[in-house]
């Protein structure tokens, strides 16, 4: 595609026009602004700029997330320092809202959940990592997929070593024959939508829509009739997180604090002042009990089947399972 000279003023006040006019005719919530960086740093402050001054208000806000593509340059954090920074400087006061969230994704999601070459207590950090590397204020984004790589769920099944592929001549990977993808799926959604952020899924992830890199990413979405009973169980499953996400208080707003990460067990809060809400992650093949310290008794299962021992300070967690606690008595005034 030719490039755009944004330095010319009709050049950008045209897009700019059309911008706004894409938000007011179809009321839009905000816009997603593509290759951030390939672009003058002007023609970025000029759309918020002119953003602020034509559609929001003190009642009236949009999200403007940017896609700054950065990486993962290995687990010593310094080394990162400047993939953050690259994503960080478009942000802030005058700038985007939030981004894409890549250095968490090129860090955890195939390193974690695909290929299992790293384990929980790197999902952990690399988690808390998000919290303290991005300007203060900025909602950035994680996720698990999107349109630049192949399907996720053809990426978490071990059966399939043509993943990448894009063709037909290729050999394209077909649908799951097993469970196992979609046991993996529902742990690595169960994190993305317990984290701090504002998620993103790519649409047909949710019932783990197949496929290779782009364009074989890109199948037409399947509705709940064509969709076979793991794929019902995967949508049904993400689904109750997402409204409970949107339940609770702590799940939307919350800071996250690491509570215990092992190999394969990962437990963390997540609170705004005394509202709480308590995520433990198990990816193993046995239940565990985890001392997890004072403070949490008052905390109740609303999601998955794990307990908090009566007057102790024991999680029980069984395999492969995701279990959600929380005390906040919103949440269960108005589920009675």
């Amino acid at each position: 595609m030719p490039d755009v000279n944004w330095q010319n003023p009709e050049v950008s006040e045209k897009f700019l026009e059309d911008a706004i006019w894409w938000q007011k005719e179809f009321d839009l919530d905000g816009s997603r602004i593509d290759a951030v960086k390939h672009v003058e740093p002007s023609a970025i402050s000029n759309l918020v700029v002119k953003f602020n001054h034509e559609l929001e208000n003190s009642l009236t806000d949009y999200y403007l997330i940017g896609e700054t593509a950065m990486g993962w340059s290995g687990d010593n954090l310094v080394d990162n320092l400047p993939q953050y920074n690259a994503i960080n400087q478009y942000m802030g006061e005058g700038g985007l809202d939030g981004q894409g969230d890549f250095v968490l994704y090129h860090a955890v999601v195939d390193n974690v959940f695909s290929y299992e070459s790293k384990d929980f207590n790197h999902l952990d950090y690399w988690t808390l990592q998000s919290q303290h590397n991005y300007l203060e204020g900025s909602l950035m984004t994680p996720y698990l997929g999107s349109h630049d790589v192949s399907r996720l769920i053809s990426r978490l099944d071990s059966d399939t070593n043509n993943q990448d592929h894009k063709w037909i001549e290729q050999g394209l990977p077909q649908q799951p024959s097993s469970s196992q993808p979609y046991v993996k799926a529902k742990t690595a959604f169960s994190w993305l939508l317990t984290i701090p952020g504002v998620p993103v899924l790519y649409m047909g992830d949710e019932y783990g829509e197949y496929g290779g890199s782009d364009p074989d990413n890109r199948h037409m979405w399947r509705d709940n009739q064509s969709q076979n009973e793991r794929e019902r169980g995967l949508r049904e499953n993400i689904s109750q997180l997402g409204v409970l996400r949107l339940e609770l208080e702590s799940l939307r707003r919350g800071g996250y604090q690491s509570i215990f990460n092992s190999s394969d067990v990962v437990v963390y809060q997540r609170s705004t002042g005394a509202d709480s809400s308590l995520i433990a992650l198990n990816r193993g093949a046995t239940s565990t009990s985890i001392d997890i310290g004072s403070g949490f008794n008052d905390h109740s299962t609303v999601f998955g089947s794990g307990w908090i021992e009566n007057n102790s300070n024991l999680l029980h967690i069984s395999q492969h399972s995701v279990t959600v606690f929380t005390n906040e008595s919103s949440y269960f005034e108005s589920n009675i």
